[in-house]
């Protein structure tokens, strides 16, 4: 998701939505996305998403 902020620089956010929960969850910021970066905010929400199913998270 493109953003634009009061100064005009714009961030980019990863987010996902947990359809269950009907939550949005924002994996990180960059104002350079790139395929590396994408792959790292996945893996490490991954693995929350992985302790919080298993009852050890909020």
């Amino acid at each position: 998701m493109e953003t634009v902020t009061l100064s005009g620089q714009r961030p980019y956010l990863l987010a996902v939505i947990e359809h269950a929960s009907r939550r949005v969850c924002v994996l990180g910021t960059t104002a350079h996305p790139t395929a590396a970066w994408v792959t790292q905010a996945v893996k490490t929400s991954s693995w929350i998403w992985r302790t919080r199913a298993a009852g050890h998270g909020s």
